[in-house]
C-alpha cells in the first residue's frame, strides 16, 4: 500500500467513511460519549471541586468531543476536496474543448 498521505483525497474519503461505519470506531465513540456524561454528572454533582480539577474535567470533555468529531471533520474536508477536484478538472476539461 503507498503511504496513506499520498493517496488520492477521494481514496482518503473513503477509507475515513469506513472507519465511520466500522464497529470498532463505533465503540470508541459510545466509550466517549459515556466519558463525556459521567465528567459532566461529576461537575453537577460535586460543588466543593476545585479550579484545577474543574479546568480538567472541562478539558478532558472537550478533548473527548474533539476526538468523536475527527472522522466527521475530515470527512467534510475531503468531501470540499474532492469536489474542488471534479470541478477544477471540468473546467480543464471545459478549455481544452473550446480551443
Amino acid at each position: 500500500m503507498a503511504k496513506l498521505s499520498q493517496v488520492s483525497n477521494k481514496k482518503a474519503l473513503e477509507l475515513v467513511q469506513d472507519v465511520q461505519k466500522h464497529d470498532g470506531w463505533l465503540f470508541i465513540k459510545e466509550i466517549m460519549q459515556d466519558e463525556i456524561m459521567t465528567a459532566a454528572h461529576k461537575l453537577a454533582e460535586t460543588p466543593q471541586m476545585s479550579l484545577e480539577e474543574l479546568h480538567f474535567r472541562r478539558g478532558a470533555m472537550w478533548a473527548a468531543r474533539k476526538l468523536i468529531d475527527v472522522p466527521t471533520i475530515l470527512a467534510s474536508k475531503l468531501e470540499n476536496d474532492v469536489a474542488m477536484e471534479v470541478l477544477q478538472a471540468e473546467e480543464v476539461y471545459k478549455g481544452t474543448k473550446t480551443k
